[in-house]
């Protein structure tokens, strides 16, 4: 078998992932330590709990229109590439600003135990001012960012928009009702923190998450139009077609797993498919970069370390076997 031929595999391939493996990255961080608040908690599920255990596919689970995919991605490279250096400023800003609330909770849980009895009622109220605070300027800067965010559609920012704009609206009706004293007791502002997670914080967060799994879907149509081009040429060796059917049939899967959360309602149901959604994805960037690098190298990789450096979901083979025998009739 002749060697395979590195120099014929599409660049776009390898710029696509590079791209994404960044937007990846930011997803997974803000998504899980920075939309949620910290009076809010979840439990996360491991990957790959939208199979059952035949490999069946669950029903709230749909694939994308060729047409729907060439609607998303018309142009859109070209668009990422001249905002790509504002979208790297705008996730270094939001790790700061993350790291500025964490730092405000922590100063606060020492000022609150060190007050005596007749402080710690107006202590818990500063603190909570300050931190409400913090999110309004986080959520200024997120509603701005949403005119920036590459390959989300109008209907999924409008309707981050308007959860965005009542979350501010009702942390400033906080902020003015803790300085007019509107709050007697430690019972009251506990009230009122639970109102807000259950009435703002929540639709945010669930309309958050579906706003980067429309993005997310841009990335999986952009891989798979790219690919499957490739896939009917001829000339390529068996290595190469291994390669492209394996990430063909894979980012299909991960489109399946987006569409899910997309679809989904209930905010346990719709962390527990992004959770999916996202190791799925980083599976492909790892069939796409991860295995075309282990051909390369003269070394033997064994399948556990690949699945771990890639955090592959174990259990996602038999849908793609046959999928890929599918393809490749």
């Amino acid at each position: 078998m002749k060697r395979f031929d590195f120099a014929a595999f599409p660049p776009v391939l390898f710029i696509g992932s590079i791209f994404f493996a960044l937007l990846l990255a930011v997803t997974t961080n803000v998504l899980k330590n920075y939309y949620l608040p910290a009076e809010l908690s979840f439990t996360e599920t491991e990957s790959g709990t939208l199979l059952t255990e035949t490999g069946s596919i669950v029903l709230d689970e749909r694939q994308l229109t060729f047409e729907e995919r060439d609607a998303r991605i018309k142009g859109f490279i070209l668009r990422l590439e001249n905002r790509f250096e504002k979208i790297q400023a705008q996730r270094d800003a939001q790790q700061l600003r993350r790291q500025e609330s964490i730092q405000h909770q922590i100063l606060c849980r020492d000022d609150v135990r060190r007050s005596n009895r007749d402080m710690k009622l107006p202590t818990l109220f500063r603190c909570y001012r300050g931190a409400l605070t913090l999110d309004l300027e986080a959520l200024r800067k997120e509603r701005t960012n949403l005119d920036d965010l590459i390959g989300a559609t109008l209907e999924a920012r409008e309707a981050s928009l308007a959860t965005i704009n009542a979350l501010m609206d009702a942390i400033a009706t906080i902020v003015d009702a803790i300085d007019a004293g509107v709050y007697g007791s430690q019972k009251d502002l506990e009230e009122a923190k639970h109102n807000l997670a259950e009435r703002y914080w929540i639709p945010k967060w669930i309309a958050s998450t579906k706003l980067r799994a429309d993005e997310m879907l841009t990335w999986t149509s952009y891989f798979l139009e790219t690919i499957a081009p490739q896939l009917i040429e001829n000339g390529f060796n068996e290595e190469y077609a291994e390669v492209l059917t394996n990430a063909y049939a894979c980012f299909e899967d991960a489109e399946l797993r987006i569409t899910a959360v997309i679809d989904a309602e209930d905010l346990d149901a719709i962390t527990e498919k992004m959770d999916g959604a996202l190791g799925e994805l980083a599976a492909c960037l790892g069939i796409l970069r991860g295995e075309l690098s282990s051909m390369q190298e003269p070394e033997t990789v064994l399948e556990e370390e690949i699945q771990e450096e890639n955090n592959i979901p174990a259990n996602r083979t038999p849908r793609r076997v046959l999928r890929r025998a599918r393809l490749t009739e």
